[in-house]
């Protein structure tokens, strides 16, 4: 049905982090997140790292998670630096695992990151009313 389909959209694009706006009473839906985050749909069962926009988390690229784990792991066994550079979408950034903040290396405005496992709680919440 056409209910179905826009509450799928929904949850969809709300995982992979885009921003879409659908009319809840409209379709007899309520949503809630359990955690203020939005975390990617990727195939990827390892962990995900995000950025904090706002009261939202947006989940790294796919294509850039790889690389910020592997610093991230290099860092944590002590044989890479706290920090490591980037570019994502454009522009450089500087991650610092230590003090869990992403700095864009061209405006010097920081954000807060996160890792989250994979069995992490943090999920989408859906109920249908009606």
């Amino acid at each position: 049905s056409t209910k179905m389909i826009k509450i799928r959209e929904y949850v969809y694009n709300k995982l992979r982090g885009t921003d879409i706006f659908l009319n809840h009473s409209e379709f007899g839906v309520k949503l809630r997140d359990s955690y203020p985050s939005i975390e990617s749909a990727s195939a990827s069962s390892g962990p995900k790292w995000s950025y904090q926009e706002g009261t939202r988390w947006v989940v790294y690229d796919l294509s850039d998670q790889d690389g910020v784990e592997r610093a991230f792991q290099s860092y944590s066994k002590g044989s890479g630096s706290r920090t490591a550079s980037f570019t994502f979408r454009g522009n450089r950034y500087t991650l610092d695992f230590s003090t869990k903040t992403q700095c864009n290396d061209r405006t010097r405005f920081k954000r807060r990151i996160r890792r989250l496992e994979p069995n992490s709680s943090d999920q989408v919440e859906l109920s249908i009313t009606g």
